[in-house]
């Protein structure tokens, strides 16, 4: 439909209290502080010990050498995914060691897990899971990863000071 003139509005805007030109919004209620407990709870939850074991181990991208690494959700957080999942009626670690670059991006890491979604990420790299005191695990998928680092975990995991 054409028309010939800009529409016209039938009523009025009614003048919002407070609205001025270069002067910031009020907001008429405080915003609700999160509950510390549930956000302790939540945060357990989601990463826990497993994932201080797992802050611990090098990069698990072949040839990266980088030691300071973010423990990697493979079913993310949004998707249900927490430091442990259940899979066929077992618990399974969900949580895969990567260098800041490799999972969020950075130094010289064009393509991280963030940016282009965990198949992908498998398709472009190999992985390796080099663990103290063990042979190195070839891996094609995340999750393989992800599973050995919780079986280390829960055989006794972590020793103090671990040194590569």
């Amino acid at each position: 439909m054409k028309r010939g003139a800009p529409l016209a509005r039938r009523t009025p805007l009614k003048a919002t209290a407070g609205l001025a030109p270069g002067k910031p919004l009020a907001r008429k209620k405080a915003i609700r502080a999160r509950n510390p407990k549930r956000a302790k709870v939540a945060q357990d939850e989601d990463f826990g010990p497993l994932a201080d074991a797992v802050r611990r181990l090098p990069c698990c991208v072949r040839g990266c050498r980088r030691v300071e690494v973010d423990p990697a959700h493979v079913r993310s957080r949004g998707a249900g995914g927490a430091a442990w999942i259940e899979v066929d009626g077992g618990r399974v670690g969900n949580l895969a060691p990567l260098c800041r670059p490799h999972h969020t991006g950075g130094d010289g890491v064009t393509r991280p897990q963030h940016q282009v979604g965990v198949a992908a990420f498998e398709v472009e790299n190999d992985l390796e899971l080099r663990l103290p005191g063990r042979q190195m695990i070839r891996a094609f998928t995340l999750a393989a990863i992800a599973e050995e680092v919780g079986k280390w975990f829960e055989a006794g995991g972590p020793e103090e000071g671990i040194e590569w």
